[in-house]
């Protein structure tokens, strides 16, 4: 099967205040289209050889929508096509459940539909165990299907869908799911005592109504004064909101906390040009921005922060300025340019032949991987790249008048492996993990002051092979993990891109909360926006809903499963909620 991580989907939580705009998280029936893409909201699908359509075929009496899934040239008995969803268990634990549907195949050859469910459990105590029943196979009309599984009591979730494993064509449609022989009732299942609300009224930090660009004005942050290093997420890279919203934050900690670096998801190479226009009173930085932000990050929420920024710096002392600096390692162009630059000065022939071979062997990989849709590299093409980074790696390693040159030289031997992994989770987790690694050096570099990390929620998360695991394993209690969610509202993202440059962006909404998600219990809030201090809280009756798991808003790109399974209290020791967002507002730079 694949990785439970791939099979991302969504959920809801609760039942006693009703949410106008809560909707069931289940979408069984495909009544609920998907807001940005062809296909029902809440479900996720994964396999790359593989076309998903959500069709008006149905059997005529059951039901009128399925899913269709068709192989492509490249399908065959080790790939699997699947749409799938979550269904938080701990309601459910002991209980039986039966997932049912209908199925109908055309040409299945070389493989067999199917339905399957499992469940799951973060501490790996429970999962992978699939169960399925019902193959179907060749050309078949429309077939019932059902599959039973006794949920474990250390299940945290449960995944059930249906999938293709090799060649032809399958629809799936009419899915149920019962809990010991009766329909599933979300609302009576998933209840909400009116104590969490209340005891979450109680505890949680006010921010202003109005979230703008004053607001730091008035912000009261010492409750991080503990704290060397302050990670912000995000759960969406394209909200007005939240980016001004974790800029006054910023402000705010500078002034007050003594924050003396921004450790960005961004490049390494490109944090070092935006941080040079940040040391010389804002020169050059909304072309330095555009040119080197692509999106996500090229937005004005984001670029009057620098400025702000850049103001700042031109006014403090020598060891008071804030600096800029890039931990991520997905863009390897411009380290390339600029030590392919620096051999060319120094006339270090040796490293610039080095270096053009990488150059010609980065761009064949990515156009490579981006022409098969992100697909992954062959062997001997990832094992060619990897060479040549460490060729490259070797050739700096030891040069010392510029003390960048063998920083670069680290991050495009990173860059290389990220790129040549073969599954997706394995690529994530590297990538993670050389972003601590990189936040350790730049904590080396600025030894004196304290640091914000500013990247996903997903990245600065403390879970499971997220940089925030990596960083709390390095850092301990030195550091603070806040993570930061919506209610509702719309947002930017990528709908497609190539490696080089961004080819579309759009606003899209958010899908509704749905009642197993944390976010259904922090919409009942008094207030409209705030922080709610996790840290301190000693797990009782009203707070043990931080550790169980439950949904909790992610997305990145476009996906109408827009939820996973998070364990708040584990993950994060801060949360700040923010009732509406709208989009992000791109910059024209001429």
């Amino acid at each position: 099967m694949k990785s439970i991580a791939i099979i991302l989907l969504l959920l809801g939580i609760f039942h006693s205040y009703s949410h106008a705009q809560s909707v069931s998280q289940l979408n069984l029936d495909f009544s609920q289209r998907g807001i940005n893409t062809k296909l029902p909201q809440n479900w996720l699908i994964d396999g790359a050889p593989y076309d998903f359509v959500l069709d008006s075929v149905g059997d005529n009496q059951t039901f009128s929508k399925s899913v269709s899934i068709q192989a492509k040239p490249g399908a065959g008995l080790s790939t699997i096509g699947d749409i799938s969803s979550y269904v938080i268990a701990y309601p459910l634990r002991g209980h039986k459940i039966t997932f049912s549907g209908i199925i109908r195949t055309d040409s299945v050859t070389n493989g067999y539909a199917t339905l399957y469910i499992y469940d799951y459990a973060s501490d790996s105590s429970v999962g992978k165990q699939i169960n399925y029943d019902g193959r179907a196979s060749g050309t078949q009309n429309f077939t019932k299907v059902s599959v039973t599984m006794d949920v474990d009591q250390n299940s945290d979730y449960i995944i059930i869908g249906g999938m293709l494993r090799g060649n032809g064509k399958a629809w799936f449609g009419g899915f149920t799911l019962e809990c010991d022989g009766k329909p599933l009732n979300e609302t009576e299942t998933y209840v909400i005592d009116p104590k969490i609300i209340d005891w979450m009224n109680q505890k949680e930090i006010p921010l202003a109504d109005r979230i703008s660009d004053t607001m730091y004005k008035s912000l009261n942050l010492d409750y991080f004064n503990p704290y060397r290093y302050i990670a912000l997420g995000e759960n969406t890279h394209g909200s007005s909101e939240e980016f001004i919203a974790k800029g006054e934050m910023v402000k705010s900690l500078i002034l007050h906390n003594r924050v003396q670096v921004i450790a960005f998801e961004k490049g390494v190479a490109e944090g070092d040009l935006i941080d040079k226009s940040l040391q010389n009173n804002g020169l050059g930085l909304k072309e330095v921005w555009g040119k080197y932000s692509s999106s996500p990050w090229d937005n004005s929420e984001i670029l009057n922060f620098l400025k702000w920024v850049a103001d700042y710096n031109s006014k403090a002392s020598a060891n008071e300025k804030v600096h800029f600096v890039g931990i991520d390692i997905q863009k390897d162009e411009l380290a390339t340019t600029r030590l392919v630059n620096y051999a060319t000065a120094t006339s270090n022939k040796i490293l610039l032949s080095k270096l053009l071979r990488l150059r010609k062997l980065q761009k064949e990989s990515h156009d490579y991987m981006f022409s098969q849709g992100f697909r992954y590299l062959k062997k001997s093409m990832a094992k060619e790249y990897i060479q040549a980074s460490k060729e490259v790696l070797d050739k700096t390693i030891g040069i010392t008048d510029s003390n960048w040159v063998s920083e670069y030289g680290t991050m495009l031997n990173q860059s290389a492996i990220y790129w040549s992994f073969s599954d997706y989770m394995s690529s994530w987790q590297y990538r993670d993990m050389c972003m601590a690694t990189n936040l350790a050096e730049t904590s080396r570099k600025f030894n004196s002051g304290k640091a914000v990390i500013w990247a996903h929620n997903g990245h600065i998360a403390n879970k499971k092979n997220a940089m925030g695991s990596f960083l709390r394993a390095r850092f301990g209690d030195s550091m603070a993990i806040v993570g930061v969610t919506t209610d509702e509202g719309s947002f930017n993202t990528i709908m497609r891109y190539t490696y080089e440059n961004k080819i579309k962006e759009q606003a899209v909404r958010f899908t509704p909360t749905n009642i197993q998600s944390y976010e259904y219990i922090l919409s009942k809030s008094k207030k409209q926006n705030f922080i709610l201090p996790l840290k301190e809280i000693n797990i009782n009756d009203s707070t043990k809903w931080l550790n169980q798991v439950r949904l909790f808003r992610e997305t990145t790109t476009v996906t109408d499963a827009q939820f996973q399974p998070y364990n708040l209290g584990k993950a994060f020791d801060y949360v700040v909620f923010i009732k509406r967002t709208s989009p992000s507002n791109d910059f024209e730079i001429h």
